[in-house]
């Protein structure tokens, strides 16, 4: 006999039962509704993309195989440096050089030497022998002073890393000796806070940066003026040497046409980059060896170092554009702007000759970020299919969780698995087609045809993937906002492409008729077939003389407004033409 207490636990049970099935029951429609409707809408979003003539098949953007002998990573050392993981002969020796990068290339890092001697006298007074007698109070004796101490220390170069290299030899600098007349003598402070507003107003190096300089008394109310002992650029060319043989294997190896890696191209988690994170590494050190090549007036040895710097970069075509596209592009971005920045130091103090500018400007005409990046972009599509038709549940766990993960553990594995297996997959869907339609608006902001970026466009993208956060696009969000970024910065690098490009052809001009032009035009034929637009806009890059007898070359930007190109502006994109 079943009892009342019985029947009433059989009751609870069979409506907990009920409960749990019609739970289950709602769960099981939620999915399949939600894979339904993002399949669909991926379906009818990649019938719309195939309209436009986008290809949406991974395969047919794989590189083909090339014969070995034909191929640059055929070659032994090449695999072992550029390829796979762990350390390498190369890896190694540019860790020996970190010291050096870090500013422990200083022999006597506790050593000072005195680079200008400054004395005070009344108006009028005697002024000892050997000084440069200055008014405390004229406004260009500030800009006169940096003068004399720029002489004093000679000629150097920055780094790409900061530092300055130069090319006398300590025992070599012979102080500055300068006499400021004044009623009433500054205190060091003034006399501080005088010097480094003269070097800001002279476009001069500025010693006081990080403290290099000091002002410190020297007796009888006069002063001395100290700094670190510099390193002479021979030094860190001999320093930088012991690459030499690498860089020789290197050179010879990219006589061959080719660059392809042995791997399965159509694996979108094949591992074939990480190696490649060394190059903009050996780009820095490529440019600080170009740089004293062009210190020591050897512009032939500096370009054959940039060229090696710019031949590198062919590596990257073994990286299939339908899977690493934006890595691409951003790592020979990185690697264009540390070279650009030699180029520019080499402009400023006059060390290029013309058979070397003539050829980078070669290669320069080469570089097109804009095809490169927009070529990306319409083949993102193919991509985004290609890797989340087929990303496993703990891989789509990792892509969502990892920005808020720290570090990886088999907990963090755990939870990354678990919600991979509970995120419905037509989230999955409706996310790729909002990444997929993220791409197709991006490659519409720019038309590499007739070379211009639309910066509303890609503003206009970035703002559209941060709107109304929802699980239909919390995955393109950050993909959106990161693209978005790379175009703007794509823009700037291929802005200072086109001004490093004009800049050249200028100094040309120079060397021909010792000054620079009037206007761009005079450039055509001789120095320039054609003259490069502004990617903001498509109109001419602004250019002018400048009073000093150097010019001022400048893009509007990307706030696509004329802000005048100040030095420095962050609006304007200004080729600094300050020489040195």
């Amino acid at each position: 006999m079943i009892t009342a207490s019985q029947s009433k636990r059989w009751r609870i049970l069979r409506r907990c039962l009920v409960g749990v099935a019609v739970l289950l029951t709602l769960i099981a429609t939620f999915y399949t509704e939600e894979s339904w409707r993002g399949k669909r809408a991926w379906e009818n979003c990649k019938r719309a993309l195939e309209a436009k003539g986008i290809k949406m098949d991974w395969v047919e953007d794989i590189p083909a195989p090339v014969p070995d002998e034909q191929n640059v990573l055929a070659v032994p050392e090449m695999q072992q440096w550029f390829v796979g993981r762990g350390p390498t002969v190369l890896s190694a020796r540019l860790e020996d050089l970190a010291d050096l990068y870090e500013g422990g290339d200083t022999n006597h890092p506790s050593t000072r030497i005195v680079v200008a001697e400054v004395a005070f006298s009344q108006p009028g007074a005697n002024s000892p022998a050997g000084f440069t007698v200055l008014s405390y109070g004229d406004p260009k004796a500030k800009a006169e002073v940096a003068k004399q101490i720029e002489e004093a220390v000679g000629t150097y170069f920055t780094d790409p890393w900061g530092f300055p290299h130069y090319l006398r030899r300590p025992e070599e600098i012979q102080p500055a000796k300068i006499l400021l007349q004044c009623q009433t003598a500054p205190s060091a402070k003034e006399l501080e806070q005088f010097l480094t507003n003269g070097f800001h107003s002279a476009g001069a190096v500025n010693l006081y940066e990080e403290e290099n300089a000091r002002i410190e008394p020297a007796g009888n109310g006069s002063y001395q003026v100290t700094m670190p002992v510099p390193g002479p650029a021979a030094e860190l060319l001999a320093r930088i040497a012991v690459l030499e043989p690498q860089f020789a294997v290197m050179r010879q190896a990219l006589q061959r046409p080719y660059a392809r890696m042995v791997g399965d191209y159509q694996n979108p988690k094949a591992d074939f980059d990480p190696a490649f994170l060394h190059m903009p590494h050996l780009a820095r050190v490529l440019g600080a060896l170009a740089q004293c090549h062009l210190l020591l007036g050897q512009p032939e040895e500096a370009l054959r170092d940039l060229t090696l710097s710019q031949d590198l970069c062919r590596l990257l075509e073994s990286l299939p554009r339908n899977q690493w596209g934006l890595l691409v592009t951003l790592v020979h971005e990185t690697v264009m702007a540390i070279d650009i920045g030699v180029i520019a130091d080499g402009l400023r103090r006059h060390a290029w000759r013309e058979p070397q500018l003539a050829a980078l400007q070669e290669q320069l005409k080469k570089i097109n970020f804009v095809s490169d990046l927009r070529q990306s972009s319409l083949k993102g599509p193919a991509r985004i299919s290609h890797y989340y038709e087929n990303i496993t549940p703990s891989d789509l766990g990792d892509a969502v969780l990892g920005h808020f993960i720290e570090e990886s553990n088999a907990w963090t594995h755990l939870k990354a698995s678990l919600a991979g297996h509970l995120i419905p997959r037509g989230w999955v869907y409706q996310n790729m087609v909002q990444l997929a339609n993220g791409c197709q608006t991006l490659s519409e902001s720019a038309d590499s045809s007739c070379q211009k970026v639309f910066p509303k466009k890609v503003d206009a993208a970035g703002i559209m993937a941060r709107s109304h956060p929802s699980p239909y696009n919390f995955m393109a969000i950050g993909s959106m906002r990161r693209n978005s970024g790379v175009f703007r910065k794509n823009a700037q690098v291929q802005t200072e492409v086109h001004e490093a490009l004009i800049a050249c052809a200028l100094e040309r001009y120079r060397l021909a008729h010792n000054s620079y032009p009037e206007a761009l035009d005079a450039l055509v034929p001789q120095f320039l077939d054609k003259i490069p637009p502004d990617l903001i806009g498509g109109q001419p890059l602004h250019y002018h003389r400048t009073g000093d007898g150097n010019f001022l070359l400048y893009s509007v930007g990307w706030n696509e407004k004329d802000d005048g190109g100040k030095p420095g502006s962050e609006d304007d994109w200004v080729w600094d033409d300050t020489v040195r």
